[in-house]
Order: C-alpha cells, then sequence, then structure tokens
C-alpha cells in the first residue's frame, strides 16, 4: 500500500483489521520470504532421522575391517575396489569391477564379464583418472583391451612419473538408455564436521560446480530437499519424452552415505562419481574414499 500521508487512514483501517499492509513492493517481497523460510524451518524442526538401515542391514563390522586394514598400511586413500567394497557393504549398487596387473589378466577379467568394457587406471595417487588418459569406454574385443591396456599404463606414466599403479580395474559398462551422471560426496568442514555434497556428476563435474549440501545424518525428507536444491534436480524430472530418473533410488543412496558417515568417523572425503540414474534405478561406476 504504497504512499504516505494520503493513504494513512486507508493503512489504520487495514492495522485495525489485522490485514499486513506494506509501504513498497520491496517489504512486502522480504515479509514473505520470511514466512516461507519459517515454514521450512518448521518442517525441518520435526524431522528425526530414522533407525539406520532400515531395509537390509549393512555389514559395518566388514566396512570396519576394512578400514583399519588401510590404516594399517599407512594408507588415506581407497583403490577404487576397496572403495566400491566399502560403498557394497551399505548396499550402495556399483558396477562389479576386477583388477588386472597385465594385459593377459586384462583380456581374462573382460572376457569373464562381458563386452563391452570400461578400463581405468587404479592408483591411489590419482584422483581424475581423464585428464592422464586413464580412463577407456565401450572397448569391445580382447585385442582392444591388450593394446589399450599397454597405452593406458604408458600414458599414465608419462603423465605422473611417481603415481603408484596398482594396474587396471575393468568393468562391464554400465548401460543405460535414459540415464543420468549424478555425484554424491562428503566433505569434511572444520567448523561443521562432515557434508553430504550432491549435484550433477560426469568429467563436466567441476565445470559446471553444481553442488548442494547437507548435514548429517539425512532421513528422505532431507535427501529430497538436497536433490531439490542442486541444479541437476530439473535434468532428473520426465521432459521431452525421456522417462523420470528413479528419484528412491536416489534418496535411498543418499541415506546410505548419511549411514556410513555416521557409522565410520574416520572418512574423510568420499566422491562417487558418476552414478548412473534412469528410470529403473541407479547405479555407481566409480568411487573415491579418503580416511
Amino acid at each position: 500500500w504504497m504512499g504516505d500521508d494520503r493513504v494513512k487512514p486507508a493503512r489504520e483501517v487495514l492495522h485495525a483489521a489485522a490485514v499486513p499492509n506494506f509501504r513498497t513492493p520491496e517489504a512486502a517481497v522480504d515479509a514473505f520470504g520470511n514466512i516461507a523460510s519459517f515454514y521450512q524451518n518448521q518442517q525441518l524442526l520435526q524431522q528425526t532421522p530414522p533407525p539406520l538401515s532400515t531395509g537390509a542391514q549393512a555389514d559395518v563390522e566388514g566396512a570396519r575391517l576394512l578400514i583399519e586394514g588401510v590404516l594399517a598400511e599407512r594408507r588415506k586413500v581407497l583403490t577404487e575396489m576397496e572403495s566400491k567394497a566399502l560403498l557394497a557393504a551399505f548396499h550402495i549398487p556399483v558396477t562389479r569391477t576386477m583388477l588386472a596387473r597385465s594385459a593377459n589378466e586384462a583380456m581374462l577379467i573382460a572376457a569373464q564379464l562381458g563386452y563391452p568394457v570400461a578400463l581405468k587406471i587404479d592408483s591411489p595417487d590419482i584422483s581424475h583418472k581423464s585428464d592422464v588418459q586413464g580412463v577407456a569406454l565401450n572397448v569391445g574385443t580382447a585385442t582392444q583391451v591388450r593394446d589399450i591396456y599397454n597405452d593406458m599404463l604408458a600414458a599414465v606414466k608419462q603423465a605422473q612419473p611417481t603415481a603408484r599403479i596398482n594396474g587396471v580395474s575393468i568393468q562391464p559398462m554400465a548401460v543405460k538408455r535414459h540415464g543420468r551422471e549424478i555425484y554424491i560426496g562428503l566433505t569434511t568442514d572444520d567448523p561443521f564436521g562432515p557434508v553430504v555434497t550432491f549435484g550433477a556428476g560426469g568429467t563436466m563435474i567441476e565445470l559446471i560446480a553444481d553442488r548442494a549440501m547437507e548435514l548429517p545424518p539425512l532421513n528422505q525428507f532431507l535427501a529430497r530437499r538436497l536433490i531439490e536444491r542442486s541444479r541437476v534436480s530439473e535434468m532428473l524430472d520426465e521432459w521431452r519424452g525421456v522417462p523420470a530418473a528413479d528419484l528412491e533410488q536416489v534418496e535411498q543412496i543418499l541415506l546410505r552415505v548419511s549411514e556410513m558417515v555416521c557409522e565410520l568417523p574416520q572418512l574423510r572425503e568420499m566422491d562417487i562419481n558418476p552414478i548412473i540414474v534412469d528410470e529403473t534405478g541407479a547405479v555407481a561406476v566409480d568411487a573415491r574414499i579418503v580416511i
């Protein structure tokens, strides 16, 4: 209700009738924003974390033993195989992965898993495998596996001569026609402690810089709220004939990551990237964990 002296009587009438009135549109918008924030905060106050592992029981003891083994070797970075084993202990879907230490072993594993396969360098010193030519996708024959294995080792050694290389991990391609790539992670902030993060995944992760964050423990409401705060959430909806992604499965992965944080205080960093999700479910293709 813009104006001053001329509209003062009208404003007094509204005030007497308990009708909110404002001198400027900006003040009205601010008040509406405060009401929305108050409503959201009231919802959050009513949220309580559910009991851990409402579904299948997580193998917490096995996960702790795995971490103890890594610490006993005076390592802080888990290999891809170890990281996926830790995720699997909490029933987070992961692609089956095997480690090859020679070109011949790589060909045998690829034949066992079935073509096409993906090859990735396995090293605790390399965070972004694509940057050092350490990733090959849709490899379709034994000859290609052999050649790519040898070429990959040579390229990585040239790019990072001091990197420790365990071998090359091999996994079947996660083929999803309507698959979208997302990221779920964990960072540790000194004032706040562990923070669960969610956003767009894949090789464009740093360029897009899509990150939403939430403090654990999470419940389903907080997990869905975390998804909705990210820009990638729109891509997960139905659009142009592409079915909506299975958000319930994404929520479950977020809840499992939250459970990992609560059960394993040694966790410092976690990058599950990418997670490929479509209308049928989600699967973690790569993972890196720091303790």
